[in-house]
């Protein structure tokens, strides 16, 4: 069996986010694991919708790049150079969440609000770098309406 890939592919770009007012489409660009979000750039431009990871807080920049993964400012900052309209963060790191068990050597309510605390300084720093609020952590069975 021999497998080939089309010398030109057919990627037709969607309406952007700006003219679905006027009855264009919407488009959702999904990301996962990566540290550099730049090959995906031009296809990401005026997205409705932009599912990154923020595995890490940027004070973790460096484990992140090692790991080849990103931070909540840098899900932020793509999303403001793409022109994203709505940011959703995914795949965090589970030093911020323990599946609802509590940390090593923390109570229950210590870990919780650990999570809280941890997961509201993701979409912080992504909302700084996104100049933007409109920026949401998913969670498991999360669902958004378009």
């Amino acid at each position: 069996m021999r497998c080939s890939q089309p010398s030109t592919p057919n990627l037709q770009e969607p309406p952007t986010a700006q003219n679905e007012a006027a009855g264009g489409g919407r488009k959702v660009v999904l990301l996962g694991d990566t540290h550099d979000s730049a090959p995906i750039r031009q296809l990401a431009q005026g997205a409705t919708v932009l599912s990154h990871e923020a595995t890490f807080l940027d004070e973790m920049y460096e484990k992140a790049r090692v790991a080849m993964h990103s931070t909540g400012k840098m899900a932020g900052a793509f999303a403001r150079e793409v022109g994203a309209a709505k940011l959703v963060l995914t795949h965090f790191s589970g030093r911020y969440g323990h599946g609802g068990e509590p940390a090593p050597a923390m109570s229950e309510d210590d870990a919780e609000r650990m999570d809280e605390r941890d997961l509201v300084m993701l979409q912080r720093e992504a909302e700084r770098a996104m100049r933007s609020k409109n920026v949401t952590c998913a969670y498991d069975g999360f669902t958004l309406r378009l």
